[in-house]
C-alpha cells in the first residue's frame, strides 16, 4: 500500500511542484485522490476488508509525520529501480528461466 501511494503520486506531485510527502497528503488538492487511490485501487487489489482499509489510512497518516522529510526525487528514483527488478521477476516467473537477472533485451520484450 505504502509503495503504491509513493509510486502513484510521484508523477503527479513533481508536476505540481511539491517536493515533500507530507506537503502533498496535507495540500487539499490531492485528498480526495489519495483517499480514492488508496481504497478504490491499491487496497481491493490486495484485500477488501476493513483492517486493509484501516492500514490504507495509517499509511496516509503516517505520510503527514512532519518529521519525515521523503522527497519525492528520491522516491522517483527508487521507484525506477523497483520497476527493474518487477520486470525481471516477471520475466523470470513466465519464462521459468532460472537465472537471477535476465538480459535486458528479454525484459524488454514482455508482453
Amino acid at each position: 500500500i505504502l509503495n503504491g501511494v509513493h509510486t502513484a503520486s510521484t508523477p503527479v506531485a513533481l508536476l505540481a511542484g511539491v517536493e515533500y510527502v507530507k506537503d502533498f497528503v496535507e495540500d487539499e488538492r490531492f485528498t480526495a485522490m489519495l483517499s480514492s487511490l488508496v481504497h478504490d485501487e491499491i487496497v481491493p487489489a490486495f484485500s477488501d476488508d476493513s483492517d486493509a482499509h484501516k492500514y490504507g489510512d495509517d499509511v496516509l497518516e503516517r505520510f503527514r509525520n512532519p518529521a519525515l522529510e521523503h522527497a519525492f526525487r528520491s522516491i522517483a528514483l527508487n521507484s525506477i529501480a523497483k520497476a527493474t527488478h518487477a520486470s525481471a521477476l516477471h520475466w523470470k516467473t513466465i519464462s521459468g528461466f532460472s537465472e537471477s537477472c535476465p538480459p535486458c533485451s528479454q525484459v524488454a520484450s514482455l508482453p
